[in-house]
């Protein structure tokens, strides 16, 4: 199924959307709410149609698109469907999540190790992340979650993990004491979870970028690994050896992430997009 994408606009006060495409999951809900609720806050101005789309990256969807989750140089991007929820996987409120995850006993964990769980095969880049867990089990323990499916007995929408690998990130991050991201077929979701639970984090470089990566400092918020994985178990080794050092830049990030990576904010971010698009009145176009 090609990615979701809708126009969205508000006009003579009402706000009006279009759909495309509906996409993945509930990614186009999850964003016109994210809009109606900033509409609800900020009292948007009437605003001329603007497209967005909720694929992984711009590059995989309608020319046509104006803002997107990631795009190569972190333009025109918008904050993604997770500051609603990700019922899918079980995050079913993105403020209850956070909340949970800001709540992590920083000073205990069971693995002083690299604690990943989730898909491998949509990008080649986790899938050689997995290789390198199979051979350095010491060192990490990535999992791969496997295909998803539906659980029809529980008639929801909630998607399960068919090898049972399954592992919520406040589980994740209580059992291992450093995480990492990884892109996927675009940009990688579950970054903003990560940065919440207060772990350092290991940052895989990806060409497709977010809202908020202008404002991320390496070493200051994450620790940073190169795409070919080139440095990887060099920088896991130096986590290990100054877990100290370590745990100050993974309090960064949460802190990073208590500032930027909020819904408040998502919805701060939206509103100044559509006020660049506001339509004008006939006494500003005289001036």
């Amino acid at each position: 199924m090609p990615d979701g994408f809708f126009a969205v606009e508000k006009k003579e006060g009402k706000l009006n959307f279009k759909v495309y495409n509906t996409g993945y999951e509930t990614r186009n809900e999850s964003v016109m709410n994210l809009i109606k609720w900033c509409d609800e806050k900020y009292d948007l101005p009437d605003f001329n149609p603007i497209v967005i789309g909720t694929g992984d990256t711009k590059r995989q969807q309608s020319t046509r698109i104006q803002y997107s989750f990631s795009s190569l140089d972190g333009k025109n991007t918008i904050p993604d469907f997770n500051f609603d929820h990700w019922r899918q996987v079980k995050l079913l409120n993105y403020e209850k999540a956070t909340k949970e995850l800001n709540e992590i006993d920083l000073d205990n964990y069971e693995e002083l190790k690299v604690g990943r769980i989730g898909s491998c095969r949509t990008s080649r880049i986790r899938h050689k992340a997995f290789i390198m867990s199979e051979r350095f089990p010491e060192r990490f323990d990535i999992k791969d979650s496997g295909s998803w499916e539906k659980n029809k007995k529980k008639k929801t929408d909630v998607l399960e993990a068919k090898n049972k690998n399954f592992m919520s990130i406040k589980e994740l991050a209580e059992k291992y004491a450093i995480l990492i991201d990884i892109e996927g077929f675009g940009y990688s979701g579950r970054l903003k979870y990560l940065f919440h639970t207060g772990r350092p984090v290991l940052l895989v470089d990806r060409p497709y970028k977010e809202f908020f990566f202008d404002e991320l400092i390496p070493y200051v918020h994450y620790i940073p690994v190169d795409r070919r994985l080139s440095n990887l178990m060099r920088q896991t080794d130096w986590v290990i050896r100054n877990y100290d050092r370590a745990k100050k830049i993974g309090l960064n990030g949460r802190y990073f992430a208590q500032e930027y990576l909020t819904r408040d904010n998502a919805l701060k971010f939206y509103k100044q997009i559509f006020e660049k698009h506001k339509i004008k009145d006939i006494k500003e176009k005289e001036i």
